[in-house]
């Protein structure tokens, strides 16, 4: 099957407002990646569909999948507190945000949206071209001071181990380098 590529911000609602549709219990749901950022209008569209769904039921978690599967697109539903191999700090429901206007259209699922500092964060693992165009997003328009963003990446960087966290350390430096460009000093 071929998968749909682009996933508009309205297309984005429609899928959910589908899935939510077939549900037998609530589905406690939050955006992250290019869907965070599409459902902030942060970005024109996302490549795939990706949220964690903050409830251990396997069953629950396969029917959000072919939900999002049996309308043509593309979905990663990552296990509570994890996006790929990313350990989320434990607050991280409690900083994301609501969309009060999509969730007046949905009925089992509870959406939320990765806080944008936590977006920015957890594409630190990774840092590719599509990172730093998404980072750069988040930098210009939410403005976070460079003090904020090392509390909440001392958070993380306690999470990682090896090879990762050096890593991790390396990402933020060039983060760092990016919000210099983009924003202004960090001291």
């Amino acid at each position: 099957m071929e998968y749909k590529r682009t996933i508009t911000k309205q297309q984005l609602i429609d899928i959910i407002k589908v899935v939510d549709s077939h549900l037998q219990k609530n589905a406690p749901l939050i955006a992250i990646g290019g869907s965070a950022l599409t459902l902030l209008g942060l970005k024109r569209s996302s490549d795939d569909v990706d949220f964690i769904i903050d409830d251990p039921d396997k069953v629950l978690k396969a029917e959000v999948t072919v939900g999002i599967y049996a309308q043509g697109y593309e979905g990663q539903i990552q296990d509570p507190g994890v996006i790929v191999t990313t350990i989320l700090p434990k607050d991280y429901i409690q900083k994301s945000l609501e969309d009060k206007e999509i969730s007046k259209q949905l009925t089992k699922i509870k959406l939320r949206i990765l806080s944008p500092l936590d977006v920015i964060l957890t594409k630190l693992a990774r840092f590719d071209e599509k990172d730093i165009v998404d980072i750069t997003a988040i930098l210009k328009t939410f403005r976070y001071t460079w003090k904020i963003m090392k509390t909440r990446y001392s958070q993380y960087l306690k999470l990682r181990k090896g090879r990762e966290h050096d890593e991790y350390i390396t990402n933020f430096e060039r983060l760092k380098l990016l919000y210099e460009h983009e924003i202004g000093p960090t001291s």
